[in-house]
């Protein structure tokens, strides 16, 4: 089991996960699933170390969903499209090396389908170091449940403080992302030494 015998841990995670489909049911339903969302998202994950992630190791069987996908002949079929790399490298958002790795020339770059370049030996690929955890459900969209529900409210107070959380957040992500990157970095050296070893 992911907590153990944590049962608060697990309520949490219902909490967060219950106010995500009051979120979706708000078209359907009305605004009045702002207000069961919102009180849901207070009682959910209420910290990063509670967050729910998929757990992987570099056996086979156990890799990263992307890295079994990548490390196979569709690999090269999953690759970055350049609107999202061009929008993140204009804005310098530090999560591009969560996302994808660089090229054979040491760059990001995507595809563009409407012009078919460039050359699909220089798009950058996704991030593929097999131990990369994926979220499930986490204390920042348990945040940004919040501010999105406190903001149909208005309620300016719980939208400032849901705002403040969502930007520690944002940092601990990039900080997150830089992490993962160096950790992939090791993980290619390590597979070109063995590539190159006889």
């Amino acid at each position: 089991m992911y907590w153990r015998r944590s049962a608060t841990k697990w309520a949490e995670a219902a909490h967060t996960l219950k106010a995500r489909i009051y979120l979706h049911q708000v078209e359907k339903s009305g605004n009045a699933q702002y207000t069961s969302a919102l009180a849901e998202a207070r009682k959910g994950i209420s910290a990063p170390a509670n967050d729910w992630k998929t757990a992987h190791t570099s056996s086979t069987s156990e890799r990263n969903m992307w890295a079994q996908f990548a490390q196979t002949s569709f690999g090269p079929d999953l690759v970055a499209g350049s609107a999202l790399v061009n929008l993140m490298k204009a804005q310098n958002d530090p999560r591009i090396g969560s996302y994808y790795q660089k090229n054979s020339t040491g760059r990001m770059s995507g595809y563009d389908v409407s012009t078919g370049t460039p050359d699909v030996a220089t798009i950058s690929a996704l991030v593929t170091n097999p131990t990369a955890s994926q979220p499930i459900i986490t204390y920042d969209e348990t945040q940004l449940i919040i501010a999105e529900a406190a903001f149909q409210h208005e309620r300016s107070r719980v939208r400032r403080d849901a705002r403040s959380t969502l930007v520690r957040a944002a940092q601990r992500q990039a900080d997150d992302c830089r992490r993962r990157v160096d950790v992939g970095r090791h993980h290619e050296r390590k597979v070109h030494r063995v590539v190159r070893e006889p």
